[in-house]
């Protein structure tokens, strides 16, 4: 957990957030993808929020490889795709 001006901040909730913020745009989409990796790093396990959104920043560059590297990485580390039709 984080503390930033007073409030405690969700590592997991943080990070999603701010993947998917990156994705809506082609120039931070590559941003997207380098703060998922950086979750990873910083060992906090991106979840399926978190994957959606560099999943939705592959769609905007177009990029369907990554992409379905992405689905294979959650494979690898249990997270399930959270699919809903709306």
């Amino acid at each position: 957990m984080y503390t930033c001006i007073g409030f405690t901040l969700n590592p997991f909730i943080v990070s999603a957030a701010a993947i998917s913020a990156c994705a809506k745009h082609e120039r931070t989409c590559a941003v997207s993808l380098h703060l998922l990796d950086r979750m990873a790093a910083q060992r906090v396990e991106p979840n399926a929020y978190a994957y959606a959104g560099a999943l939705s920043a592959c769609a905007t560059l177009g990029d369907s490889v990554m992409a379905l590297a992405l689905l294979e990485q959650m494979k690898r580390n249990g997270v399930k795709p959270e699919v809903r039709l709306d």
